[in-house]
């Protein structure tokens, strides 16, 4: 006899619970407070960072004045340094150096500008004075295939790599063959896909994540805290956290901030949907086609779905998502989703029902009905004719006779 393998029920998932709740893990509680103070600074602000000095308990107000502190102050002999010129020893690093700049500094060294001819010591020096002093006698940094000018040449060197580099094959991974605009992009993709970096498991489902910002996302997104949400100020319509209440909002938006499609003249309420419309209408790729149907896809992954969804072979008994009020089976959690509205519509509508009935509404309001109305008729009145006996018919003829 094969044994058969239950799998334990789907626990239900945690959301809009209160940082203060004691059904909260000290775990979880760390972690809705991380979240929140992240996304949520005005309610929960980030924690100000203390340089205290070790050994006298002075506070400063960044970690470089600290560190002077502690080598001026707090200096010992190991921290001594020895100039290699004159053999002079001083406390550390930072008074040898000023040290040699006024003491042993040549004549060969000294720059001079151009412009107003005051003297520097250094080329740093220099560079900063004519920057402030003289910025428009700078030499214009312009990149020569497009013209676009920048601030500082190392952004020129990133442009001309990412957008006019002739060498496609330059930044190539290796292990997966696939392309890169720079070498940052490369040794990112290689850090994160094809090295076992360690996972960050989330506190409160057993999913992992690469890094701890995606793993706070998924708290915030999937398992949100009750102080996360937000109300739209216009529609007063309830949100899990303030990015989904900042899509909202485009929707309130003039006609004048609205982003208009190049291709197909529609208009969208912001950049993203845009760009969103335009990744799937208007794709720059070309479309993949579903072998079955022959309908065609933007991406892999609308294929995949369209996939899952209709040339799936299941027997019902077979599918994952099911009603946990009528027990019906879906293929997709989309269709389950549905469904369980209807539910939520049906029994609305009981309770209003039981609510008419309770506050004797039925009788003085009518029940409206579906389609157009009709005319309504006039009652005809029926007469009973009764019997007449012969000798009234013989009366009334003489009558009539003699008239």
């Amino acid at each position: 006899m094969e044994e058969v393998k239950v799998e334990p029920p789907p626990q239900p998932v945690m959301k809009f619970i209160s940082v203060t709740s004691d059904a909260l893990t000290e775990e979880q509680r760390e972690m809705y407070e991380s979240v929140l103070t992240t996304w949520k600074p005005v309610m929960f602000p980030k924690r100000i960072k203390r340089y205290i000095c070790n050994k006298c308990n002075k506070e400063f107000k960044n970690y470089q004045n600290l560190y002077l502190h502690t080598t001026r102050v707090h200096s010992s002999e190991e921290s001594a340094v020895i100039c290699d010129i004159c053999d002079k020893t001083f406390k550390n690093k930072h008074y040898l150096y000023m040290h040699r700049m006024n003491k042993h500094y040549s004549e060969l060294e000294k720059c001079y500008c151009q412009f107003c001819l005051q003297e520097f010591r250094t080329r740093r020096a220099l560079h900063m004075h004519v920057k402030r002093i003289h910025p428009n006698t700078l030499p214009e940094i312009k990149c020569n295939e497009c013209g676009k000018e920048f601030s500082v040449p190392y952004k020129l060197k990133y442009h001309i790599e990412a957008c006019h580099r002739t060498d496609k094959e330059k930044y190539k991974c290796h292990l997966c063959h696939k392309l890169y605009k720079n070498s940052l992009n490369l040794n990112r993709h290689l850090h994160f896909q094809h090295t076992p970096v360690q996972r960050h498991p989330c506190v409160f489902c057993n999913m992992t994540f690469k890094s701890r910002h995606h793993m706070k996302r998924h708290v915030l997104n999937i398992h949100p805290p009750l102080e996360s949400k937000v109300t739209c100020p216009e529609c007063l319509k309830e949100f899990k956290n303030d990015q989904y209440l900042k899509e909202h909002m485009q929707v309130h938006s003039s006609l004048d901030s609205k982003v208009k499609c190049d291709i197909c003249d529609k208009f969208f309420h912001s950049a993203i949907r845009l760009k969103k419309h335009k990744k799937i209408v208007h794709p720059s790729k070309p479309k993949m086609r579903c072998e079955k149907c022959n309908k065609e896809f933007a991406h892999a992954h609308y294929l995949r779905r369209h996939n899952n969804a209709v040339h799936l072979e299941m027997d019902e008994t077979e599918y994952p998502h099911s009603c946990d009020q009528c027990g019906k089976k879906f293929k997709l959690k989309k269709y389950l989703n549905n469904h369980l509205q209807r539910h939520e519509q049906q029994h609305l509508k009981r309770i209003s029902q039981m609510v008419k009935t309770v506050m004797g509404e039925e009788k003085d309001v009518p029940v409206k009905k579906r389609g157009r109305p009709r005319k309504a008729r006039a009652e005809i009145e029926f007469i009973k004719c009764e019997p007449v006996s012969s000798s009234d018919s013989e009366s009334g003829e003489t009558e009539s006779d003699s008239e």
